[in-house]
């Protein structure tokens, strides 16, 4: 949301003063909006650096506030029913030259050794990746109880462009799963 804001103040702000505006409000909207992209770069630098010492290889996860999370699921038609301590935005960081087989080798260890570290934790995603078969096992069998979802689609807040990298072409995807204390 921030990016939107701040391409959009930024536009706004160029615009008024080509017209001779009064933009201050759009400027000092722009210079948040901005340090906000700016932090957020260092929260997610500062994430993958302890995703990776969590042990997790392509997977970062990235720490947000539980009743976003909520928020998120909540306006894009998907519905948890327990509640967990944390929630993660879980991000898929794919290097190039990568064979399907070992990034799905790889990714189903990742997302298994997070389930296993972090219980009592809903973890959420929009990805167009494929999801190992142990997950999307594991997925069926929580949203029986409603502690999981997996849909077509993106959420409500659609991403900003050339912000993530599209796997399967057209194939995009959200879901949410909470791993309770004791389910591991």
């Amino acid at each position: 949301m921030a990016l939107y804001l701040f391409f959009a103040s930024a536009v706004v702000v160029v615009a008024g003063r080509l017209d001779g505006l009064h933009v201050m409000p759009f400027f000092c909207l722009n210079i948040i909006t901005g340090t906000a992209v700016l932090y957020y770069y260092y929260y997610q630098s500062s994430a993958r650096k302890w995703s990776r010492e969590l042990g997790l290889k392509h997977v970062v996860l990235l720490p947000v506030h539980y009743r976003w999370a909520m928020a998120m699921i909540s306006i894009s038609g998907g519905k948890i029913a327990g509640r967990g301590r944390r929630a993660f935005e879980v991000h898929i960081d794919v290097p190039a030259g990568l064979s399907l087989h070992r990034f799905l080798k790889t990714l189903d260890g990742d997302l298994n050794l997070a389930r296993i570290k972090l219980p009592d934790t809903l973890f959420f995603w929009e990805t167009t990746a494929p999801i190992p078969s142990s997950i999307r096992g594991l997925i069926r069998e929580k949203s029986k109880n409603g502690n999981a979802f997996w849909k077509p689609g993106g959420w409500a807040i659609p991403r900003f462009p050339f912000t993530g990298r599209n796997m399967k072409k057209g194939v995009l995807r959200r879901g949410a799963i909470l791993i309770q204390k004791g389910e591991v």
